[in-house]
């Protein structure tokens, strides 16, 4: 596969199928209504961006989502959200592009840093980065509830909350 058969260009709500599916292949299942809905969101976001890699049969492959944030502890940095390629084309270098591409948007949106989270179950997107000069900052658990769990346990009603 060479690379100048892509074409790298910003995602958009049409192309959520494709995109869903590499979603999928990154460990996180969604619907295509969803992330339809999630582009339609993101693409007017300034401080959000999504590109994607399209074959030549306008065939989404590969994307990548970099969103820009201020952080109290840290200011203001660039944040890798995801980056996939279809399994199929993993090794060809779309993946090293796709990283370009977010930097240089980044780069333009002024950070400081940019970070990326990954799995440690990853270890193949570990040595990615690395090679691409990413180094191992720390490793962290991560903890979430989801909303519906809050209102179950009735912890979100409060007379303290407005």
């Amino acid at each position: 596969m060479l690379q100048s058969e892509l074409v790298i260009r910003l995602a958009q709500a049409e192309g959520a199928e494709r995109i869903a599916l590499l979603c999928g292949q990154l460990g996180y299942a969604a619907s295509i209504s969803a992330v339809q809905e999630r582009l339609t969101l993101l693409e007017t976001d300034p401080d959000h961006v999504i590109y994607v890699a399209d074959l030549p049969n306008a065939r989404v492959i590969a994307w990548i989502q970099v969103c820009i944030v201020t952080v109290l502890i840290v200011g203001r940095q660039a944040e890798i959200y995801g980056l996939i390629v279809q399994e199929e084309y993993r090794g060809d270098g779309i993946g090293r592009l796709l990283l370009q591409w977010g930097e240089h948007w980044a780069r333009q949106q002024g950070w400081d840093t940019i970070a990326v989270h990954s799995n440690v179950i990853w270890d193949q997107a570990h040595r990615f980065y690395e090679k691409a000069g990413y180094r191992r900052f720390k490793t962290q658990a991560v903890f979430r509830v989801v909303s519906q769990e809050l209102i179950k346990d009735k912890r979100s009603v409060s007379s303290a909350f407005p």
